[in-house]
């Protein structure tokens, strides 16, 4: 599958309402543009945040500064931490439930879910957040019922194949049987 530019995500999402594309040069200019954008950036926010095989980070020590602070940078999400510590993510630090305190003595070690790049993403999962900012956006425009209808089946095929995508790169089908390990072209038990 090709790359998807950001230009080329804001006209498809630009497109499902029924407007024209804007150039490389208009899109930081114009404000369906804009609009086009901030959804694209909150639908990619809220569907790395579910956690993805290329975007889960298992085993990862976090460091901190001088002061005991750790940033988290680009974690969007904690998934398990090593005891001791229970922890949250508290204006972009780390924050000790326990102790409640930002102050560590010791790195912790955590299951994190990270915010990758654009061009970091799989094509699927781009899709699937281009159609996800698509549907919001047609929402937020009220435009036509019968548009709403085609997104969001538009919306559930691209997440279908985003899951279905994800779930090959883990190897975790619940049809694991040998015959079907061959039809995938997978070498079988």
């Amino acid at each position: 599958m090709a790359i998807i530019y950001p230009v080329e995500a804001v006209n498809q999402v630009l497109e499902a309402i029924g407007q024209p594309p804007v150039s490389d040069a208009e899109k930081d200019t114009h404000p369906d543009s804009i609009e086009a954008d901030g959804f694209l950036l909150r639908a990619d926010n809220k569907i790395q945040r579910r956690g993805w095989h290329f975007n889960m980070f298992f085993d990862v020590a976090l460091a901190f500064d001088g002061n005991g602070n750790i940033a988290t940078g680009d974690i969007l999400r904690i998934i398990a931490v090593k005891y001791p510590w229970r922890v949250a993510i508290r204006n972009s630090k780390l924050y000790d439930l326990e102790n409640e305190t930002i102050v560590f003595t010791a790195e912790p070690t955590v299951s994190a879910v990270r915010k990758l790049t654009w061009f970091d993403l799989p094509w699927s999962l781009q899709q699937y957040i281009i159609t996800d900012a698509a549907v919001t956006y047609q929402r937020y425009k009220r435009t036509d019922q019968v548009d709403d209808a085609v997104l969001r089946d538009n919306l559930a095929q691209a997440k279908l194949q985003a899951v279905r995508d994800d779930e090959d790169l883990r190897q975790t089908n619940l049809l694991q049987t040998d015959e079907h390990l061959r039809l995938k072209g997978w070498p079988y038990r």
